[in-house]
């Protein structure tokens, strides 16, 4: 790929463009956004600083996808009341252009794609419903409303001080991605596949002992500002909430001091069986568990609560592990939307050729957290549940008002999960067996119906 070079109207320093079909760019030197007016470039506006990313990616990455070579030539930073999210500018070899979201350390790759079909209006979004985009059929999963955080190097179009801008991820039963993008009157349509970050064979990366030292310089040691105890954070430049372990208060920690967005007078303690903090080896890679919290759900009068474990492992993103009556669940994010069948008994979700039969609905209820997460996370957050079951696993949809998701749990003996952490002693012995045949813990760790 031949660069091409310019200077910058504001310091005069060289500007050199990766892809010739750039329309804005970022000098380096003075954080000037620049905009190619056809041989000159004008200064728009000087950037703020995008967030800071602990993934490997950064401008100048290479890399393949379907064969295709690629370069990463800019980013656009977003911000949103539940995290932060980059979307890297692809140049490949034959002129053409795309996007490579990183979202917690999940990627996709997607291409501005036309549609034969009519695209639902902002206000027609719900997560759930099901949208025909692209001749293919999705599922709204996401709707998210966001906020320009920054931008730096070249971008295929003017974009540098957005106000909120909505955005809803579709996924179809087959694994296809799509984003619904409302940023212009009318809405665009970008389609293509959730990836895997070693698939997209990249090269040219921060090296991998600068993202490792980073994020050991990285952890934060801060004061509560409700009870002054200290709150370490493992992952500064990515937690939204943390929570201190004195005195509970779930803190804001995407601001420089920490704030206090709840708080409790006096809150039963609750001590995680796996400690914050602590790092395991499984499916080969090392995980450090983040966050920790207790979640509720009520059948028949009575209530049932569970504990979730939140890991996160680079280039790998994040999954669970779930406990109930010292059963545990091992959980990975679905990237396909199941296919449903059927009514009442009858119920049954489809997943690759597997089928699994509903097993309850119910309404989770966040009772206790613990930690930090890379998005918001507060005592009091609800959402509809419905599991379904085929022993030993489990596949479970969870829904808010602006999200539908989807997991895939396993049931683990906890001999395994005390190996992998490293944990004293033996674990707890498991309680009774329950009607999802040995293991009562579903996704998200939703609790069974006690055993019949």
């Amino acid at each position: 790929m031949t660069a091409r070079t310019a200077n910058c109207p504001s310091c005069g320093a060289p500007v050199e463009f990766r892809w010739a079909g750039a329309v804005q760019t970022t000098c380096a030197h003075c954080s000037s956004i620049l905009v190619r007016r056809d041989l000159d470039l004008e200064r728009v506006g000087r950037v703020s600083e995008p967030p800071p990313v602990t993934s490997r990616i950064q401008l100048g990455t290479a890399g393949a996808w379907r064969g295709k070579p690629f370069t990463v030539v800019g980013r656009i930073a977003y911000r949103y009341g539940r995290g932060t999210w980059s979307e890297w500018h692809l140049a490949f070899g034959d002129g053409s252009s795309g996007w490579l979201s990183d979202a917690q350390d999940q990627y996709a790759v997607t291409f501005i794609t036309p549609s034969r079909d009519a695209l639902p209006r902002e206000k027609q979004l719900k997560a759930g419903n099901p949208v025909a985009a692209g001749g293919t059929r999705y599922t709204v999963t996401t709707i998210t409303r966001a906020h320009y955080a920054g931008v730096e190097g070249e971008l295929p179009f003017e974009y540098w001080d957005r106000e909120e801008v909505t955005f809803a991820d579709l996924v179809s039963a087959d694994g296809k991605f799509a984003t619904l993008d409302y940023s212009d009157p009318e809405p665009l349509l970008f389609t293509g596949e959730h990836v895997d970050f070693a698939e997209l064979a990249l090269r040219e990366l921060r090296p991998a002992e600068d993202a490792a030292q980073r994020r050991v310089e990285g952890v934060q040691t801060l004061n509560c500002p409700g009870c002054g105890g200290t709150v370490t954070l493992q992952r500064p430049d990515e937690a939204v909430t943390a929570v201190c372990e004195f005195c509970q208060s779930v803190l804001d920690a995407t601001t420089p001091a920490l704030k206090v967005v709840q708080s409790f007078a006096d809150r039963a303690r609750i001590r995680p069986l796996i400690p914050l903090g602590s790092k395991g080896r499984l499916h080969g890679a090392e995980w450090t568990v983040l966050g920790f919290q207790q979640r509720t759900i009520r059948v028949e009068g009575v209530d049932y609560s569970w504990r979730e474990y939140l890991l996160h492992a680079p280039e790998r993103g994040f999954r669970y592990l779930s406990e109930y009556g010292n059963h545990w669940n091992d959980i990975i994010p679905l990237r396909s939307v199941p296919h449903r069948t059927g009514r009442g008994k009858e119920a049954r979700a489809l997943l690759r050729n597997e089928s699994f039969r509903h097993f309850q609905h119910a309404r989770a209820a966040t009772t206790y957290v613990l930690g930090e997460f890379p998005w918001e996370v507060r005592v009091g957050d609800t959402a509809e549940v419905d599991d379904y079951v085929n022993p030993p696993r489990l596949l479970s949809r969870e829904r808010t008002a602006d999200e539908e998701t989807w997991s895939l749990g396993e049931y683990t003996p906890p001999e395994k999960i005390w190996a992998a952490f490293k944990l004293p002693g033996r674990p707890p012995a498991p309680g009774p067996r329950a009607a999802t045949a040995g293991w009562r813990t579903p996704r998200a760790a939703r609790a069974a119906c006690p055993a019949a």
